[in-house]
């Protein structure tokens, strides 16, 4: 509604007598796809983000299987292990969480691989780091730590010194 009147989404005066929506993470108010919501209805939009959320997560986890030297067999079975369980399922009732969950495989895939060169090494720690900033600005904090961590134990312990 800010942006329709012309204002950024810095604050809501309507919540609580006043609330800022950037310190929230869980308001998604610097997330990019909340642009979307000036496309059409936020019913629908919110559908078709989590419908497109969840497909981001699940060709991710695909992704990641086969950065992980994973068969394109087993990349899938993984791929479907990850879209069908049930945390993938309850993100869909959160939307902010779901934002955020479909950039981590992303982010842990573009550092299985150990790099061939300082340049590589240094490209592919820009990319998940953007990554799991698109995930921060998402809105579920705590995910994307433990995902940042995860990512960490693969550099330390799969890239050279």
């Amino acid at each position: 509604m800010a942006i329709l009147g012309g204002h950024l989404p810095l604050w809501d005066p309507a919540s609580s007598g006043g609330r800022l929506l950037w310190a929230n993470p869980n308001t998604m108010a610097a997330y990019p796809g909340t642009v979307a919501f000036l496309a059409g209805s936020p019913e629908r939009v919110a559908v078709w983000c989590m419908a497109l959320h969840h497909l981001l997560f699940v060709a991710g986890c695909f992704a990641l299987g086969r950065r992980s030297d994973a068969s394109p067999g087993a990349a899938l079975v993984g791929a479907a292990a990850g879209g069908f369980s049930g945390l993938a399922w309850s993100a869909t009732t959160f939307l902010n969480f779901q934002a955020s969950l479909a950039w981590l495989p992303w982010a842990l895939a573009v550092v299985a691989r150990p790099p061939r060169d300082q340049r590589a090494a240094a490209g592919q720690a820009l990319g998940s780091g953007t990554l799991l900033g698109l995930a921060f600005l998402g809105g579920e904090p705590v995910s994307v730590a433990l995902a940042g961590c995860c990512a960490g134990v693969v550099v330390l312990g799969r890239w050279p010194a």
